[in-house]
């Protein structure tokens, strides 16, 4: 017996047993017996003589002629399964995609609005307060910024979008490098719990007085809260924290000019001796360190420096208005005080 006989001998006896044996209720496991038997008869077909597009095309005829007595059979008819719409599937998804990106935009959308109601209130607080802006170096998309805002020695920041910028044209824009620009540390917990902090010593506190006249009222309505803040109470002022704001400025552009003339020495090809260029210290050399430390500008002042020198005459510090009469212009030593126009008095 040959190779191919055999074969095809054993085939014809699977194709039989299946046959015989599997289920004929029209069931899943009947159809799927039904796909190896065509399998092997093809298979056996090939084994006679037969060729690739003969045996295929037999295999075809007989899966048409399967689905025809199928179909005459009402128990298979009502087991066929529909036909699959696939464009209303289509068009439900893009339904259904469409729906879910139009929320996702409205919710963009309100997120916005609260963004952009803070960052009108940071607008007005950095008005009010001593308050600078820089590029965000933190945030590789182009255009955000950093604001810096100070009340009293207290350090606040956030970051401010693109789309917000010009909320923020009137805060006065500084390197990355300025003094005013570096951040102290503080988490987002901390800023929120001082802000806290400020309102209630703000809501509970009485604010002192403090002699001068406002710069942007010309009102002498200045007024010191408990917390450092310098400005002015008076209701019709347009800029009450004008006084802090210049106070800040001056103090900030001077201890820059002092820290940027203390800096590292820099040789040519990029060495540097570790030493200060202005005073020879080693960097950083305690007029740097002293110029980059935060601190209150008032909280060097010392009552003793108004004073008069023991020799000199008290009448002759006191303005105009104040005096007894007026001015004393003797210098030295006296007795009496004497007047510009020859006046004279004791005490």
């Amino acid at each position: 017996m040959t190779r191919h006989s055999r074969a095809d001998r054993h085939l014809k006896a699977i194709a039989q047993e299946i046959k015989s044996q599997g289920p004929t209720d029209g069931s899943p496991a009947q159809w799927a017996l039904a796909g190896v038997l065509h399998g092997i008869l093809t298979a056996q077909r090939v084994y006679r003589g037969a060729s690739a597009e003969q045996a295929m095309e037999q295999l075809a005829a007989d899966v048409q002629q399967a689905a025809d007595a199928a179909g005459t059979e009402p128990a298979a008819a009502e087991e066929q399964a529909a036909p699959v719409d696939w464009q209303a599937i289509v068009h439900q998804r893009e339904g259904e995609l469409k729906r879910e990106g139009e929320k996702r935009a409205r919710a963009e959308q309100e997120r916005d609005a609260v963004y952009r109601e803070r960052h009108w209130l940071l607008g007005w607080l950095a008005a009010e307060h001593t308050a600078v802006i820089v590029p965000a170096l933190d945030i590789s998309e182009p255009g955000w910024q950093l604001l810096y805002l100070y009340a009293g020695d207290t350090q606040m920041s956030w970051h401010i979008g693109p789309a917000d910028a010009t909320l923020f044209a009137h805060v006065t824009r500084v390197a990355t490098d300025d003094p005013r620009a570096r951040w102290d540390g503080h988490t987002t917990a901390e800023k929120y719990a001082a802000i806290q902090r400020l309102t209630t010593t703000a809501a509970s506190a009485t604010p002192t007085k403090v002699q001068g006249r406002c710069p942007a009222c010309t009102r002498p309505t200045l007024s010191l809260a408990p917390g450092g803040t310098l400005r002015c109470t008076s209701p019709h002022c347009h800029q009450p924290h004008a006084a802090a704001t210049l106070l800040g400025s001056l103090t900030a552009y001077r201890l820059a000019r002092i820290a940027s003339a203390h800096s590292k020495s820099a040789e040519e090809g990029g060495t540097t001796s570790g030493d200060c260029t202005e005073c020879g210290h080693p960097h950083p050399c305690p007029t740097w360190v002293w110029a980059t430390s935060d601190r209150d500008p008032l909280s060097t002042w010392d009552p003793a420096d108004d004073a008069p020198a023991p020799d000199e005459c008290p009448a002759s510090m006191l303005a105009a208005r104040e005096g007894p009469v007026s001015r004393c212009i003797v210098e030295g030593p006296h007795e009496q005080h004497v007047d510009a126009v020859g006046r004279r008095w004791r005490g």
